[in-house]
């Protein structure tokens, strides 16, 4: 079955992915200023903003945050988390947002 395959293909590139940390003291990879000003929240549709290698929601009822895989976006709902209030307000004031 192709989808099973893609699937585990998908894992496993995840789980590389994982392993492969940034280098300590590189900078993330910053998200092209015209894509972040049209990405929104796929849960909220709010405003995001890039946080090292993540987006997060400045929705506060939602406080979704995204994973950027290799400088793209991972946008999927369920492979997202939602933030502890503590931890979205410090980054949303980090970034000028609260």
């Amino acid at each position: 079955m192709p989808g099973i395959a893609l699937t585990a293909r998908h894992h496993a590139r995840r789980r590389t992915h994982d392993l492969r940390a940034r280098p300590i003291g590189e900078p993330p990879v910053p998200i092209n200023k015209e894509l972040l000003e049209i990405l929104v929240c796929p849960v909220s549709h709010a405003p995001l903003v890039q946080d090292d290698d993540t987006l997060v929601s400045t929705d506060k009822e939602t406080r979704r945050r995204y994973r950027i895989e290799d400088g793209i976006p991972n946008m999927l709902v369920e492979e997202s988390e939602e933030l502890d209030e503590a931890i979205w307000t410090a980054i949303m004031k980090k970034h000028g947002k609260a």
